[in-house]
């Protein structure tokens, strides 16, 4: 249930921006278990191997080490 008004919300979203003569470029991880016990340097070191972007790589690791979240209500914000 919550999954399809996620990805409502994020459809609407796209073509609000599509609408608007903009590009959209997104990026979708599932990680609801599934970096549990990943060991990042190695994970990002191996992607670079493959063939990935460093920067790339590098934003992502930084998105994952760095993640926080708040969320607004119209005038209030959590901590």
């Amino acid at each position: 249930h919550s999954t399809v008004q996620c990805t409502f919300v994020l459809n609407e979203t796209i073509q609000y921006y599509l609408n608007g003569g903009n590009t959209v470029h997104v990026m979708l991880l599932d990680a609801s278990r599934a970096f549990e016990r990943v060991e990042f340097v190695k994970l990002f070191t191996v992607l670079c191997s493959k063939g990935m972007c460093p920067v790339v790589a590098r934003i992502l690791a930084n998105m994952y080490i760095m993640q926080q979240f708040r969320v607004r209500w119209q005038t209030e914000t959590s901590d």
